[in-house]
């Protein structure tokens, strides 16, 4: 699409912007008067109220060009790290309320997607949707053995639209990074594309239906989470039938309460089910806002929804509970040490310039009382400060910022006295402390030696390689220097020969473990590999 073909559409968003006074700070640049008649005659004059907060305004403007660019609002208050609090804070209320389409586009999608018609499948389909978003819809339908199931259908013609608002979005990014001199600082061609992947994403249910699959697996035994079935017969990229799960919406904490629902115990259960998938599954439901949560009557927490998920590495987890424990602790110098290890602080940082900022901004939140202590907030601003000492956090930290702070919020509701630190403290030192033990090392050594014996024909060929490289290397030393030179190549075929046995040395046993346990001998190859590697390892001449 050439900008001539986008040429509508973005004197549509630049109207828009115009109209809600988002150019303010160009116009300390349109100094003469000709220049601010064109921008007038194109765009039109300022219609907002002067009273209104830049953030409010945005968060409006974003309504009035529709469901794509509100969920674009959605996706920015997840950035801390590139907005600044007060543009965060107006468009995290921002909601995906979109007028749904009509019941004959979805049935006719849902036929086209299954290849059957509506009967052949359903023995009951309400018409009138139970949710509309900006993507898809959902009605509530009964499958012909008597299911009850919601099917989430996607929007006829989504697909083209996203397309073009995306290149659009591309395209004023670019025009708003070269003409407003604050931009740059906002990365909007960065936050544009990472927004791009997102909604793409979305528009595949299938990677939902696969996400809430693996959330069902997870929690198949677990007594206070219970994840809807996916009927997998019936979905596809564009259609999605799942189980439908009711209960007290979790935000009636009044009709919780009538129902003899422990609201103290449910908070509790909250936080410490989303900091389990974080740092034992390294994989979380990314949107646990109120919408997507209900309560049975028994206390069991039914989930919908999981077009957004994240998952975190070793090294985020390890980022994320050395920062919070050493929070915790007021150990900032610990704070700082670790934006260091995790490689994502420049080499030039000053670490007491770094300190004092995080020390600025921690000091405040470790003196409140318990009741109003908010960790998400504090992580909101500390990834915010990270900005200016060049630390880039990892979008997948911003979405669990974003939804600790949402899940945080609903916790506080249902119990304003919940201690969340004391809450957390134990996960995380359990989950220090097992990976750590012998246990679960060797475990990762047994999943590991499959890959080794797999590895190990090769193992010939490269030390023929790597001998018959040094062997030359020798010659040449001889050749050009004297045989005095040889000493360095001898000492190498040395630590070669030692190495390769060690090696062997420690997987046999490691096979034998592998296949039926330790052995008396196992151990004994394994002190004898111990010493060979010792012996590998090069000596200094004396």
């Amino acid at each position: 699409m050439n900008l001539l073909s986008q040429s509508g559409r973005l004197l549509q968003i630049a109207r828009t912007a115009r109209r809600h006074g988002l150019d303010e700070e160009l116009e300390t640049y349109l100094r003469f008067r000709i220049i601010k008649f064109a921008v007038n005659l194109l765009f039109g004059r300022p219609s907002f109220d002067p009273q209104k907060l830049y953030g409010t305004r945005l968060r409006e403007a974003l309504q009035d060009l529709g469901p794509i660019f509100i969920k674009f609002g959605q996706m920015m208050s997840m950035r801390p790290d590139v907005f600044p609090d007060h543009i965060v804070e107006e468009l995290r209320p921002l909601q995906d309320r979109v007028e749904p389409f009509p019941s004959e586009a979805a049935r006719n999608r849902i036929e086209k997607a299954i290849g059957k018609q509506i009967s052949e499948v359903f023995s009951q389909f309400d018409n009138v949707p139970v949710a509309s978003a900006s993507v898809a819809q959902v009605h509530n339908a009964v499958l012909k053995s008597g299911d009850e199931v919601v099917v989430k259908v996607l929007r006829p013609g989504i697909e083209v639209q996203v397309r073009r608002d995306i290149q659009v979005m591309m395209t004023f990014a670019r025009i708003v990074r070269m003409i407003l001199p604050g931009a740059k600082n906002y990365n909007p061609v960065e936050v544009v594309q990472s927004y791009a992947q997102t909604i793409t994403d979305s528009l595949d249910l299938t990677i939902e239906a696969a996400s809430c699959n693996r959330f069902r697996v997870q929690y198949a035994n677990d007594a206070f989470l219970k994840v809807p079935r996916v009927y997998w017969n019936y979905s596809r990229s564009s259609v999605m039938v799942m189980e439908r799960v009711g209960g007290i919406p979790i935000r009636e904490n009044d009709t919780l309460k009538e129902a003899g629902i422990d609201t103290g115990r449910l908070s509790e259960n909250l936080v410490k089910m989303f900091f389990t998938q974080v740092f034992e599954d390294g994989f979380f439901h990314g949107d646990l806002h109120p919408g997507n949560m209900f309560v049975s009557e028994s206390g069991v927490l039914n989930i919908v929804d999981f077009g957004i998920t994240g998952s975190l590495s070793n090294l985020d987890r390890n980022y994320l509970v050395e920062n919070i424990t050493a929070i915790l602790n007021r150990d900032y110098r610990e704070v700082v040490n670790a934006h260091i290890r995790s490689g994502w602080a420049p080499p030039d940082i000053s670490p007491e310039r770094f300190e004092v900022a995080v020390r600025t901004i921690c000091e405040p939140f470790n003196d409140q009382p318990v009741g109003e202590l908010s960790f998400g907030t504090l992580m909101g601003r500390l990834f915010l400060m990270t900005r200016e000492f060049n630390i880039v956090i990892q979008p997948q930290l911003m979405l669990f910022q974003k939804t600790y702070l949402s899940l945080e919020g609903l916790t506080r509701m249902l119990n304003p006295e919940l201690n969340i630190p004391d809450t957390v403290r134990p996960i995380l030192e359990n989950w220090v402390k097992n990976r750590y033990t012998l246990r679960n090392i060797g475990k990762k050594i047994k999943d590991e030696v499959p890959h080794w014996i797999a590895d190990s024909p090769d193992l010939p060929r490269l030390i023929h390689t790597v001998l018959t490289d040094m062997h030359h290397q020798q010659i040449r030393e001889r050749s050009i220097r004297n045989t005095g030179a040889s000493t360095g190549a001898n000492q190498l075929y040395r630590s070669l020969f030692f190495l390769v046995i060690g090696f062997i040395a420690l997987l046999a046993p490691l096979i034998e473990w592998l296949i039926s346990g330790f052995s008396p001998l196992g151990i004994l190859l394994i002190l004898v590999g111990a010493v060979c590697l010792s012996e590998a390892w090069p000596r200094r001449n004396n």
